[in-house]
């Protein structure tokens, strides 16, 4: 007998200071959620795996309001603007006095506000991997996109690394990776070889000391046992 059920996928917030004074004692059953501390936010459909994978989700203030944001990859999602599974990027905006909510992403009227990272073309998968940091030095945070199945240079699968800069007027429009750079603040470190994947990790710290966060990038695929890549601003 075959038995076939949907996947739903949802990303769930949980303040355990709200919940419990002691929250190394807490017991949390995700079938019967506490009312205060608890956010879930559900993705526009099941198949865009929201969520999941290596990108899942990241963290910082990326408008500069002095509040985290929470970023959020859908690598299967289907755009009008990338096309079939090129991916689609949340970014969920820190906001004072929600303690409790359920957000619907395939909704207009949420309580949190968000907006849109696409994917540039179709199967890119955006995200692989998430990170946040100040690469440019203003003070707001800046998010690292690692997109290893992506053309880079121009070869099958060579990979790309976008830089998405903070900004207090993200909120205001989203983002579609396959625009002109400039255009809409987006820096991109291409990958140089077919099957380097670059972009498969990334992270990022202020290696240097210089007072800018620098870019750190793995490459799945280039021939020399793996490699990890420093990028410097």
């Amino acid at each position: 007998m075959s038995i076939s059920r949907t996947i739903t996928f949802s990303v769930f917030l949980l303040s355990l200071h709200l919940l419990q004074s002691s929250p190394a004692q807490t017991l949390i059953d995700l079938t019967n959620p506490p009312q205060t501390g608890f956010i879930e936010i559900g993705g526009k459909d099941p198949n865009h795996f929201l969520g999941s994978g290596r990108g899942a989700s990241a963290m910082g203030d990326l408008n500069g309001d002095g509040l985290d944001d929470l970023i959020v990859g859908a690598p299967n999602a289907d755009t009008i603007l990338g096309g079939t599974a090129s991916g689609e990027i949340y970014i969920l905006y820190g906001r004072v006095g929600v303690d409790s909510a359920s957000v619907d992403l395939g909704s207009s009227e949420t309580e949190i506000l968000f907006s849109r990272i696409f994917g540039g073309d179709s199967f890119n998968r955006v995200p692989n991997s998430l990170a946040t940091g100040d690469v440019n030095g203003d003070r707001i945070d800046d998010l690292i996109v690692g997109v290893p199945f992506a053309l880079g240079s121009g070869t099958t699968h060579a990979g790309t690394v976008y830089v998405v800069y903070g900004d207090p007027d993200l909120p205001q429009s989203d983002v579609n990776l396959g625009i002109a750079i400039s255009a809409n603040g987006v820096t991109r470190i291409l990958g140089e070889q077919a099957f380097d994947k670059t972009g498969w990790s990334v992270a990022s710290g202020d290696i240097n000391s210089d007072g800018f966060d620098d870019i750190i990038l793995g490459v799945l695929g280039d021939g020399r046992e793996n490699e990890s890549n420093v990028s410097f601003p």
